[in-house]
């Protein structure tokens, strides 16, 4: 199985970190890679950036079926471009938020969330109320760091994850979702305090990864995708003009 992390940041500074984290749990047999887009921000906190980037990242994913890759999710608890990218690739795409919020669900009854800005809980809340991922939340918190200062103090970036989730707990969380893909990266191992043992902690990329594999699996074995009915109608098959037009037009 050949599989890609999308990094959507214009950096290659958080490839390895998430690849490390990544290849210590996926199969045997699975291999992962990590690319990072091109061009771009060393971050991604404003929706206005986010906009900016989703056609290098719907690209990315379309180039990687062609390469031979089996499945694709994108590093970034935003999920961009996974929606629109899963209307014009066969392979399946997934995201880190709705893989992230799908296991906790399935672990416990309520969850938080722990992200790295304050600005994006702005962009996680819109997210999550837009594709109802927020049923059964407790709220979203921020270490209120910013990505690009994470790899110089891993100790306070846990730390303040101990205390954040210390206070989801409290109003009822059992269990915690890390979204963000390089809060999960640099936070991955940690060992959870006594008081918080029991409490599951959802590393996003790891949710990601092992979720790609698993659909990977239904879409090789039971030939499962997305649904072509309406909601992901592949637009270059219903209407292959109007499709090749667009391309044209935006120069893709």
């Amino acid at each position: 199985m050949k599989l890609l992390i999308v990094n959507p940041f214009g950096v290659g500074t958080y490839d390895d970190p998430i690849l490390n984290s990544v290849r210590q749990v996926v199969r045997k047999d699975t291999e992962v890679s990590v690319m990072h887009l091109k061009k771009g921000l060393s971050f991604i906190r404003h929706a206005y950036f986010q906009m900016l980037l989703l056609p290098d990242v719907v690209e990315t994913i379309i180039q990687a079926e062609k390469e031979g890759f089996d499945g694709v999710t994108v590093a970034c608890a935003f999920d961009p471009g996974v929606k629109e990218a899963k209307e014009v690739v066969s392979i399946p795409v997934v995201g880190q938020a709705s893989a992230g919020v799908s296991i906790a669900r399935m672990l416990g009854q309520k969850f938080g969330v722990i992200t790295d800005a304050k600005r994006a809980v702005v962009g996680m809340t819109d997210l999550f109320r837009t594709h109802h991922l927020d049923v059964d939340m407790v709220g979203i918190v921020s270490v209120d760091m910013n990505v690009e200062d994470m790899e110089k103090d891993k100790f306070r970036i846990r730390e303040k994850i101990y205390c954040l989730a210390r206070d989801l707990v409290s109003k009822g969380a059992d269990s915690i979702v890390i979204g963000c893909s390089v809060l999960s990266a640099y936070s991955f191992g940690m060992d959870i305090p006594e008081d918080l043992k029991g409490i599951p902690f959802i590393d996003c990329n790891i949710a990601a990864i092992k979720t790609l594999e698993m659909m990977v699996d239904l879409h090789k074995t039971c030939y499962i995708e997305p649904s072509r009915h309406i909601c992901y109608q592949k637009p270059q098959i219903i209407n292959k003009k109007d499709f090749d037009f667009a391309r044209n037009v935006y120069n893709v």
